[in-house]
């Protein structure tokens, strides 16, 4: 795991520098895959990615997803896909012959029936991009990355260990959530964490210390299993 610390003025620019580079590569080689967050990930770096994508080569090669999503109709208010479509970053892939891939398609399907079309195509991809895959999390206060909640154990277990599923869904205490699980989070070629401000010093801390983690009480965790994994921060740890 890498840490890039940078301030807090230009850590968005720096993260998005940083994709830009990696995706450059990935895309000249073929077709590659980068899976967004929402949050502050989707409205702060997305964004400027938008603004840097014109000028990447081999855009076609690229196909473009959330690595979770909040159930409802297609563009619900709360949804990550609004965040992303509201960045520009869809319309200009689309513009140039690539791939844009939302879980959320129709307001008539079901959440069971969402999460298995996503499952389907999620799988697809990392099969066709062959090690050129990308995504972008974040990291809430509470340990959670993606749509991995803190669960009690079996619960935890019963919805993202027990299953060879790369995408779940399961009713949250906040929202119904779609979300790749944690064997999914592992099959990423490259995991970029993007994680501001003062509120995410203690889980980053928790994130990188030495003392071992339960991942049903922090999803995070998940990343100290990842090969490759650079974090993206302006705090100190």
């Amino acid at each position: 795991m890498i840490i890039h610390h940078h301030p807090s003025e230009t850590i968005a620019q720096h993260t998005e520098q940083f994709i830009i580079h990696e995706l450059q590569a990935y895309l000249a080689r073929g077709k590659s895959l980068l899976l967004l967050s929402g949050g502050s990930a989707g409205k702060e770096v997305a964004p400027l990615l938008t603004q840097r994508f014109s000028t990447i080569k081999h855009l076609n090669n690229l196909t473009i997803g959330l690595v979770d999503e909040r159930f409802g109709p297609p563009g619900h208010a709360d949804s990550n896909m609004l965040v992303i479509k509201e960045s520009g970053l869809a319309e200009i892939v689309e513009r140039n012959r690539g791939t844009v891939m939302w879980p959320l398609q129709s307001d008539s399907m079901t959440k069971d029936t969402v999460v298995k079309a996503y499952n389907s195509q999620i799988t697809r991809r990392f099969g066709s991009c062959n090690g050129r895959t990308l995504g972008v999390f974040g990291i809430g206060e509470d340990g959670h990355t993606a749509g991995i909640k803190p669960l009690p154990k079996e619960t935890f277990n019963s919805i993202f260990t027990d299953s060879p599923a790369l995408v779940t869904g399961y009713r949250a205490k906040d929202y119904e959530r779609i979300t790749l699980t944690p064997l999914g989070i592992n099959q990423i070629t490259m995991a970029v964490i993007f994680a501001i401000g003062e509120k995410k010093q203690a889980v980053l801390e928790k994130l990188v210390g030495p003392t071992k983690c339960n991942e049903h009480e922090f999803p995070a965790g998940i990343f100290r299993k990842h090969k490759n994994v650079h974090v993206f921060t302006d705090q100190l740890v």
